[in-house]
């Protein structure tokens, strides 16, 4: 299988260079939140049930939270579980 040829027109969107870009651009904008704060910023999820693409929505996002510095805490609650 030959390698795709490289894009060229100007019209199309990188977005995993833009996220990179971006993730880089946040990672060191916590580097100084940290070092002028002395603490992390967090991230807190809750998630109800076993819905899987909410499962893969928070695992994500606790991912992108271990690149960049960032504390995330996860609180899993049974579909039970009622609002109040």
């Amino acid at each position: 299988m030959e390698p795709l040829p490289e894009v060229t027109d100007p019209r199309v969107i990188d977005g995993r260079k833009i996220a990179q870009s971006i993730e880089g651009q946040v990672k060191k904008d916590v580097e100084i939140f940290v070092s002028k704060h002395g603490f992390k910023p967090a991230l807190a999820t809750i998630l109800v049930g076993e819905h899987p693409p909410s499962k893969l929505y928070v695992k994500l996002k606790h991912w992108a939270c271990k690149r960049l510095g960032i504390v995330s805490e996860d609180h899993k609650f049974p579909q039970e579980t009622k609002e109040e």
